[in-house]
């Protein structure tokens, strides 16, 4: 996200300039680079356990002469929702900052912090190290509740609507812009000429006692058709694109644009445009998921299917740009999807986050592919097992990786893949090498003996 931002908002003789001799590694996580600059050599191919490291490298020098430039501050929003990857690469720019003029804000909400999801090691690694500096943001005091109030209405508000408003909300701002918008929305507030009611009555005013109940309120008071796009908006992710709601809904884009605007205009999501297209994205998550949430399984499953069939028909020979999103909506489309199409889709997806060491990715995606197969074909099974234990390799998980090439190698011997077999039998070489686990290594030893026989025609003058 911060490299498409980068992308639209610098110059790109500045952005080229910036990337320099890191674009190879740096178009491994966006590959549309490729089509903006198509001067980018191909990046190296390196092992699993190296890739990674010299990526991170390579987006640190980029960043650092971006920062060289110009002063960069790069704003993360949510971290608690971040996945392991991107926060791997958080760390490492972290460990550099000292270094570059550049500030990292990351912000998170620690009623989301799950000891279960990657942020919260990620947050134990940098303050522990001592990379950051912690700040707890307290809840608004009520004079600042006012302040808030006064420049969302343009004109000071009564004591009375401060306080039953900061009762309410606890100080949360993103409750109070909710809570405000719910009752001015209403007609509860304002007069005719805008003026604050002068018979109002604070008690009379029914705040929602929640956040979600607020904002399922101000949904409940656009019109249907807004909210049957927002819903199929949602479903999409926290950003969609103008030009696939249009494929998905089926709609004229001015019709669409219509909606969209009364969207706009209800601060429920914000538009962007630029040289790529229309970009939305929705005021916070909490709206799209209470969007979401109002959908039963069926429906939200179709709705998948269509945005995979709406992407994969824009997509075409361009697929790979946008893999993991068509692998994510045909996943979670459940059995109304077509199950050979979406283990071909997640398979892909797998290689490219290989390919862009995102191997905690790599390793879901393969998974997910393994888990909606009732009947594979040997050729796919042996693949999804190599690139298995290839993922396996890069997030340091050696045994593993070892018993899924083991079993991947004899499988695409047996399947006459004699290529595959040599390139799987020595990535397994390497990983038992660094393992030194011995009855790995006779049984390595055996399968690799008997494939040299195989392969190898002994010359005239040498012993077979």
């Amino acid at each position: 996200e911060t490299l498409e931002y980068a992308l639209r908002a610098v110059p790109e003789d500045v952005f080229r300039s910036a990337l320099g001799n890191a674009g190879p590694e740096v178009a491994r996580i966006m590959p549309e680079l490729r089509r903006n600059f198509p001067d980018i050599p191909p990046a190296i191919e390196l092992p699993p356990e190296q890739q990674r490291r010299y990526l991170f490298n390579a987006y640190r020098e980029f960043v650092g002469r971006g920062a060289a430039i110009s002063p960069l501050v790069i704003l993360l929003d949510d971290l608690h929702w971040g996945d392991e990857p991107s926060l791997l690469l958080l760390e490492h720019l972290a460990q550099h900052i000292p270094t570059q003029r550049l500030l990292l804000i990351g912000t998170y909400r620690d009623v989301e912090l799950d000891v279960n999801k990657p942020f919260a090691k990620t947050l134990d690694r940098l303050t522990r190290k001592r990379m950051g500096v912690r700040m707890m943001l307290r809840r608004l005091p009520q004079d600042t509740i006012a302040a808030l109030l006064a420049s969302l209405a343009s004109q000071p508000p009564p004591d009375e609507l401060v306080a039953i408003i900061y009762q309410e909300t606890e100080g949360n701002p993103f409750f109070v812009e909710e809570v405000y918008h719910h009752l001015a929305e209403e007609g509860r507030l304002f007069d005719a000429v805008g003026k604050w009611k002068a018979d109002l009555e604070v008690r009379e005013l029914d705040v929602p006692e929640g956040v979600r109940l607020a904002i399922g309120r101000r949904l409940e008071r656009v019109s249907a058709e807004c909210r049957k796009t927002l819903t199929t908006a949602a479903v999409i992710g926290p950003k969609f694109e103008l030009d696939v709601l249009v494929d998905v809904e089926e709609s004229d884009v001015d019709s669409l644009l219509d909606v969209l605007e009364e969207a706009e205009r209800a601060k429920l999501i914000h538009g962007d445009a630029s040289r790529q297209g229309t970009l939305y994205k929705f005021a916070h998550e909490l709206i799209r998921q209470t969007l979401v949430a109002a959908l039963s399984v069926p429906r939200r499953q179709r709705k998948h299917v269509k945005i995979a069939e709406a992407l994969d028909s824009r997509l075409g020979v361009d697929v790979d740009a946008n893999v993991s999103d068509l692998a994510h909506h045909l996943y979670q489309a459940g059995a109304a999807a077509d199950s050979d199409k979406a283990i071909s889709v997640l398979t892909k997806a797998g290689r490219q986050a290989l390919e862009s060491a995102a191997f905690e990715e790599a390793l879901l995606n393969l998974d997910r592919a393994t888990s909606i197969a009732d009947e594979m074909q040997p050729k796919q099974q042996a693949e999804l097992m190599w690139l298995r234990g290839k993922s396996l390799r890069g997030v340091g998980r050696w045994r593993d990786a070892a018993a899924q090439l083991i079993e991947a190698g004899p499988l695409l011997e047996s399947l006459g893949d004699l290529d595959n077999a040599a390139l799987v039998y020595a990535d397994l070489a390497w990983v038992i090498a660094c393992l030194r686990h011995v009855d790995f290594l006779r049984r390595v030893w055996a399968i690799t003996r008997r494939a040299c026989n195989r392969w190898i025609k002994p010359r005239p003058w040498e012993n077979s």
